[in-house]
């Protein structure tokens, strides 16, 4: 018996199936869609000074039509919270922000990523350089006004 973590696996049969492409391509229109219209209500909100609700409602419809089915127990704490987690993948993130409404911590090199910079920098995610250590207090104290 071969140990999992040594074990060969065989990769040959994990092709997608034309139904599968067709879904690939309508949860992709589905984020355009959400996108497009999330997008100019998030700006109206600011035009107005408002906080806004939209990169939420946009994270929670990526997740939603990606698959996502979301349970959450207990009681939901409305201020002052901070969780720590190291996510899997891509997909963690509108789970999460779309449930919560978090404000993330990411490296500073994402924030020049096209549509995905863009996209943090509407989600008030907050940047921090990996490689400038001068900077660590000034971070902190960003990191503590979130």
């Amino acid at each position: 018996m071969a140990y999992p973590l040594t074990e060969k696996t065989d990769k040959t049969g994990t092709s997608i199936s034309p139904l599968g492409y067709i879904l690939i391509v309508i949860r992709v229109l589905g984020m355009i869609l959400s996108l497009a219209i999330c997008l100019p209500l998030h700006g109206l909100w600011r035009l107005f000074k408002l906080p806004s609700p939209w990169p939420r409602y946009f994270l929670w419809l990526v997740a939603t039509n990606c698959g996502a089915v979301v349970k959450t127990d207990g009681i939901r704490l409305k201020q002052d919270v901070f969780y720590v987690s190291n996510h899997i993948s891509w997909f963690d993130i509108p789970v999460i922000a779309g449930q919560t409404g978090c404000t993330f911590i990411s490296q500073d090199g994402i924030a020049n990523w096209p549509l995905i910079g863009f996209l943090c920098r509407i989600n008030k995610t907050i940047f921090v350089s990996r490689t400038d250590p001068m900077q660590v207090a000034n971070q902190i104290q960003i990191i503590r006004e979130a």
